[in-house]
């Protein structure tokens, strides 16, 4: 691609002094090399050769920017410059030389190419800025190594959920600005409270569970450590908005926690009153997991559920009484490809049955006998008798189709 080595030459040479292993012209030929072979998955892209309008054109180049640095990223993840480097004019040069002359860009001005690419640039590299941070923050808050990977998933999945279910239109806190800022952010501590209780409760002292007082000054201790003016883990649509940014302390997070863990006790404590107003026979079935027929929440049929594969009336995989809903048949069948007698996971020294067959008893490659699946087509072999390979016995076993 001509000219995509001097651009990248010129991003990546204010980094060489901090890169300890590849000189520049490493740095541009191993990064140079990732970006043209993404690309080239773009290049037979169906929806070049279909007319667009600007908001496809700029979708399609935002997803562009995001497979190309996804693959540059898989080389130099670990490289101190990796979130420093601007790849936007190395991007752009990429991005006009490839789809030149396309039709999805038909109303695209090729001036606002750029635009889209330094936008699509920034909010990329927020991302994986955001990982780095939500990593760091719960190292340094002292979260037990067994409960680390659980609060760091807790924490970016509820940063996603808060982006719709945080708690707009209910606080005020001086401009409007910094009142979204404030809901969004306490709506992310709501949905983090939710998913690692848990985690809070075993996860953040030496020895035995943790006090509410003490979830609740660990839980704005994290925050506090998210929303750091240098390093804050928060959207760039309600940063940029905001004038000045929220004070090093953050009083309001303080309070935030207090409210959020206090909402969250009248909360089970209301669930609690509703369960307790149902029927004995309903609060029993919720105890107990659920029950019903079919794939229920812990069995394969009829049952009790709640209690994994083992529920349904049979003992184990022995019987599979749960599995009735699809017959007899094809239960016994399961059971005897899981059991001694089946063959295929059966006891033996054959690869999976008794004798040495691939699947069944004899030397067949599904039986008992010679032939490619037994001794006949869906005799002894496969489908019937000993060598039972998934069994279906009430429909088939010991019979011969008519064709």
């Amino acid at each position: 691609v001509p000219t995509l080595a001097a651009a990248l030459e010129a991003a990546l040479r204010p980094y060489a002094d901090v890169e300890t292993e590849w000189s520049v012209e490493e740095m541009v030929g191993n990064v140079g090399q990732r970006m043209v072979k993404a690309a080239g998955k773009f290049q037979r892209d169906g929806r070049l050769k279909e007319r667009g309008n600007a908001s496809q054109g700029r979708a399609f180049l935002e997803e562009f920017v995001e497979h190309v640095l996804q693959a540059v990223s898989g080389a130099v993840y670990d490289k101190v410059w990796y979130l420093k480097v601007d790849y936007s004019p190395a991007l752009n040069v990429l991005a006009l030389h490839t789809f030149r002359n396309q039709k999805i860009f038909a109303r695209t001005l090729q001036p606002m190419v750029e635009k889209h690419i330094q936008e699509a640039v920034f909010r990329w590299q927020e991302e994986q800025r955001f990982g780095r941070v939500i990593w760091d923050a719960v190292d340094d808050c002292g979260v037990k190594e067994m409960y680390k990977k659980k609060c760091r998933m807790a924490l970016a999945t509820a940063y996603d959920e808060a982006h719709t279910k945080a708690p707009y239109g209910t606080l005020s806190a001086g401009s409007p600005e910094m009142t979204l800022l404030c809901e969004f952010v306490k709506g992310w501590m709501a949905c983090f409270v939710r998913r690692a209780w848990d985690m809070m409760e075993a996860g953040i002292l030496g020895d035995g569970d943790s006090s509410r007082d003490q979830q609740v000054a660990f839980c704005t201790a994290l925050f506090q450590r998210l929303a750091e003016t240098d390093t804050a883990c928060l959207p760039s649509e309600l940063t940029s908005m905001v004038e000045t940014p929220p004070p090093s302390p953050w009083p309001f997070l303080a309070e935030a926690a207090a409210e959020v863990f206090k909402e969250s006790d009248a909360h089970a404590k209301e669930r609690a009153a509703k369960e307790a107003a149902m029927p004995a026979w309903k609060r029993r079935k919720l105890a107990a997991g659920g029950s019903g027929r079919g794939w229920g929440p812990g069995g394969c049929g009829e049952g009790q559920g709640g209690q994994g594969w083992t529920s349904g009336g049979g003992d184990d995989w022995g019987e599979l009484g749960g599995l009735d809903m699809f017959g007899k048949g094809l239960a016994k069948g399961i059971a005897a490809i899981l059991s001694k007698g089946g063959g295929m996971l059966g006891k033996g020294g054959g690869k999976f049955g008794k004798d040495g067959g691939a699947f069944g008893k004899g030397g067949g490659a599904f039986g008992k006998g010679d032939g490619a699946w037994g001794e006949d087509s869906y005799g002894k072999g496969s489908y019937g008798g000993k060598g039972a390979g998934m069994g279906v016995p009430a429909a088939f076993a010991n019979k011969r189709p008519a064709w």
